[in-house]
């Protein structure tokens, strides 16, 4: 009886230090564990896909659009920011898009992006600064997107 609980400690102990050792050597950082796909995207009028990929926490704006024989990155920003919310115009000819820093306790602003997307030349961003609360409600972000896009007539 005695042999056996100290094999199975011993067992114990040996798989957690072969875990922990493992942990220790396989560790990524938080941008690393960022790869693929995310849940932020927009649809134009003529059917363009705007979507937002991360490699090793790098964020790009890809657009797509079969019809158009449309496949390219149009927007990359650093490791130390993430692209949220991007939205078409009505005419589908300006893509906006917010990039916000993914240290949310040091860096509250958001800068507002304006693409052209007959040229993917971003046009002058303005950055909004928020204290004191941070909105994480992305229909909230949305619908004041489109409210941007009628003030500015786009």
């Amino acid at each position: 009886m005695k042999k056996k609980f100290i094999f199975f400690i011993s067992l114990f102990v040996t798989i957690c230090l072969g875990l922990v050792m493992t942990g220790l050597i396989f560790n990524k950082t938080e941008n690393e564990k960022q790869n693929g796909l995310s849940t932020h995207f927009d649809v134009s009028v003529q059917d363009t896909i705007a979507y937002v990929t991360y490699d090793d926490g790098e964020p790009s704006l890809h657009l797509y659009n079969q019809d158009k024989d449309i496949d390219a990155t149009a927007f990359q920003l650093e490791k130390e920011y993430m692209i949220l919310d991007p939205t078409f115009s009505h005419d589908g000819a300006t893509l906006a898009f917010i990039a916000v820093s993914k240290n949310l306790e040091t860096n509250l602003s958001s800068t507002v992006y304006l693409l052209d997307l007959r040229t993917y030349t971003p046009q002058p961003p303005f950055t909004l600064t928020v204290i004191g609360w941070h909105c994480a409600n992305a229909r909230y972000a949305r619908r004041a997107l489109h409210k941007l896009f009628r003030l500015l007539n786009l």
